[in-house]
């Protein structure tokens, strides 16, 4: 993702990314709304202790970028067919206090 969403800078250096969770998409499913809901109300926590997928279905996948003190959440839909295109579902600013909490979750962050 450049330019950073967050800061604006197309020079990524010092940025880092993970992947916070995902959700089979198959059909629309009370485990797909439940997981949507848990991203709108930004409890990062729980949504970070879903890993579902599946190889012959879509998923969503959440992943976190983070920028100095701030970041920003996006979900993305991965098909599963070969040529399909990812798709960006959403994009969610989060703020130094979410940040905090995000890199408490022991993910493992990857530089850009």
């Amino acid at each position: 993702m450049s330019p950073c969403p967050v800061c604006g800078k197309t020079e990524l250096t010092g940025h880092g990314y993970f992947l916070l969770a995902s959700q089979v998409a198959e059909n629309q499913t009370d485990e797909l709304k439940a997981f949507f809901d848990l991203y709108k109300q930004r409890r990062w926590e729980e949504l970070s202790k879903i890993r579902e997928f599946k190889g012959t279905a879509d998923a969503v996948l959440v992943y976190v970028m983070l920028c100095s003190s701030r970041g920003c959440a996006f979900a993305v839909r991965d098909p599963f067919e070969l040529y399909g295109s990812d798709e960006l579902l959403d994009l969610t600013p989060i703020g130094e206090q979410e940040v905090g909490q995000l890199r408490s979750l022991q993910v493992e962050l990857h530089e850009l």
